[in-house]
């Protein structure tokens, strides 16, 4: 009888909330990726919400990347380089910043129909986090944050 365990798979995607788990974290790094370049590029207005996003999606990759890795699966890397706005005007940070949250969002309401409840409780509180960045951003929030034009 083997006491190793099992080596990760590097998809992983036979375990159930795997892929759904690789989506958010896909998600994760690109706003990483993009509200580095945002807190970078913004205004004293939003400099200060774009850096309490960064560190949020920073602290969001790393509980999806431990959620991976405690079912034996292999997290994805981050990319090279995502998409960034092509003007850093106010206006276009901050649609980018907005992408970036209906992106996550997306992803965690994938993750929530899983059944998992463990995986259930990190996506609504990740769809919350989301709803509240919007806010924090003076965005428009629809009812159901994470549907496309988020409605049903």
């Amino acid at each position: 009888m083997s006491t190793t365990p099992p080596s990760p798979d590097p998809t992983g995607s036979e375990l159930p909330g795997v892929d759904s788990l690789q989506d958010a974290l896909h998600a994760e790094h690109a706003a990483v990726y993009g509200y580095s370049y945002l807190g970078a590029q913004a205004s004293e207005r939003f400099e200060e919400a774009f850096r309490e996003r960064f560190n949020a999606h920073r602290a969001q990759r790393d509980a999806v990347r431990t959620a991976l890795v405690e079912r034996a699966a292999e997290p994805v890397a981050g990319a090279a380089a995502y998409a960034l706005p092509d003007d850093t005007d106010e206006d276009s940070l901050v649609n980018h910043a907005d992408l970036l949250e209906q992106v996550a969002a997306q992803a965690y309401l994938e993750l929530a129909g899983c059944t998992d409840p463990e995986l259930r409780d990190l996506a609504g509180r990740s769809l919350r986090q989301t709803a509240l960045s919007r806010a924090a951003l003076a965005l428009p929030l629809g009812p159901f944050p994470g549907f496309p034009g988020e409605e049903l």
